[in-house]
């Protein structure tokens, strides 16, 4: 009993911190935006009504730009932390990552042949070089469970196959 109350304090004290962490976050930016006008803007809702707390200006850089960068920045978080105990569970061993499987070296490959081939660079905008990185770490992958011989293996096997191949894909 005295252990569920400790998790709980926990998981509650975690959750305030959150909260003041993104009222901070909120505030803090060139727009000279207080705390205060951060909650009031965040009362108003998306949908502006003139008031003598904050201007529209205030308004749009809250709801508009900053709000979705953090919520964004948390959901981003949230996936990295499933896939990275996902991985652990996988090969139940709490060190397991994705340059363990060769998985970021394929990301980074695809990166540099994209780069090699002049398909990726400041010219050709900004959606190329994380798009570039998913089709290396997605080739990555599927090579990886093809040649440690797919489900039917050990998670050892895909292991060892996946830091074999982290050496192949290192631009």
């Amino acid at each position: 009993m005295v252990k569920k109350r400790y998790h709980s304090a926990i998981w509650i004290t975690l959750l305030i911190l959150l909260i003041v962490i993104i009222l901070i976050s909120l505030a803090v930016g060139p727009a000279g935006i207080t705390v205060g006008q951060t909650i009031s803007i965040l009362k108003e809702g998306p949908k502006y009504s003139p008031t003598e707390r904050f201007t529209r200006a205030q308004h749009r850089i809250i709801w508009f730009l900053r709000l979705p960068r953090i919520l964004t920045a948390l959901v981003a978080g949230m996936v990295l932390a499933i896939s990275g105990m996902v991985y652990q569970a996988l090969f139940r061993n709490p060190m397991a990552d994705p340059y363990v499987l060769g998985i970021s070296s394929g990301a980074a490959f695809g990166v540099a042949f994209g780069v090699f081939l002049g398909l990726v660079g400041s010219a050709t905008g900004v959606y190329q070089v994380p798009l570039a990185a998913f089709i290396g770490s997605a080739g990555a992958t599927w090579a990886i469970f093809i040649l440690s011989g797919g489900a039917r293996r050990s998670p050892t096997i895909l292991l060892l196959t996946g830091i074999a191949s982290t050496s192949s894909f290192q631009p």
